[in-house]
This record gives structure tokens, C-alpha cells and sequence, in this order.
């Protein structure tokens, strides 16, 4: 599914700051691993957007940009949104600054891969490299 310099690739384009990152995806990718797969994503969204070349954008505007691309990207695979929700507040523990929580699926982890693969979704990401300033993404087995 994938081998090591395409999986170095993507996680020196996608998480490049994780020096764990590559056993982290390693697992994820396992040509063992089958079935639909969850992502849920929770993000952190910056007030101002933080792109390199400091053109002038809201993290929420910036954070749009991204999301008109990755919705189209993901049905593209074979995939959809099941959820995107502004937090409304933490139940339980202690809030983590949150603002958004969006929760995708896909059909098997080959559609992830997909995704991460498609140049118009890779090049959308530098929105939301500008928008988010924490997140957190956890997959999750979806059978």
C-alpha cells in the first residue's frame, strides 16, 4: 500500500514536526490493516491566518479555503464528512481550546491514502497549515 520513501514523503509534507510521526502512519498504513476507518479531527483555529507569504486572511477564512477543497477531495475517494460542529463546551475534562471538531470517513484506509495523494488536496493543506493553530487527529476503526 505504501512503501517507505512514499510514507517519508507524506509525513515530511503532512507532519513533518513528529519525529514520531512515521511509526505513527507506519501503523495506520499497515497493508494488514483493513476495513472503513474515522478521523476525527479537532482543531484549534488561529485568529489571525499564519501563511508564509503573511497575506491577510482570518484563521477561520483560511481554515474555508482549505474545507472547499477537502470536501470535494474526500468524496472524490469514496469518503464523506459525518460531522463538522463548533465545540459548544467540554463535558468532561478539562477544555482543550478547541473551536471545531470535524469527523471524516472513509471507505478503507487505501481512500486515506488517496486523499493524501491528490495534488489539489495536498495543495489546499497549506490553508489549513495557515488556519489551525492545535489539533488533534485521532483515527478510529469505523465497522
Amino acid at each position: 500500500m505504501l512503501d517507505d520513501t512514499e510514507l517519508a514523503d507524506l509525513v515530511r509534507y503532512y507532519d513533518p514536526e513528529d519525529p514520531t510521526a512515521p511509526a505513527r502512519w507506519r501503523t495506520l498504513f499497515d497493508d494488514a490493516a483493513d476495513g472503513p476507518l474515522a478521523l476525527v479531527n479537532r482543531f484549534t483555529l488561529r485568529e489571525r491566518a499564519a501563511y508564509p507569504d503573511h497575506r491577510d486572511a482570518t484563521g477561520v477564512e483560511a481554515f474555508l479555503s482549505y474545507a472547499a477543497t477537502s470536501v470535494t477531495a474526500l468524496e472524490r475517494v469514496g469518503g464523506r464528512f459525518l460531522l463538522s460542529s463548533e465545540v459548544v463546551t467540554s463535558l468532561f475534562g478539562a477544555p482543550d481550546g478547541s473551536h471545531l471538531v470535524v469527523v471524516g470517513w472513509y471507505p478503507d484506509r487505501s481512500a486515506l491514502l488517496a486523499l493524501l495523494r491528490d495534488p489539489d488536496y495536498r495543495a489546499a493543506f497549506a490553508h489549513r497549515r495557515a488556519a489551525v493553530a492545535a489539533e488533534s487527529v485521532v483515527a478510529l476503526n469505523a465497522a
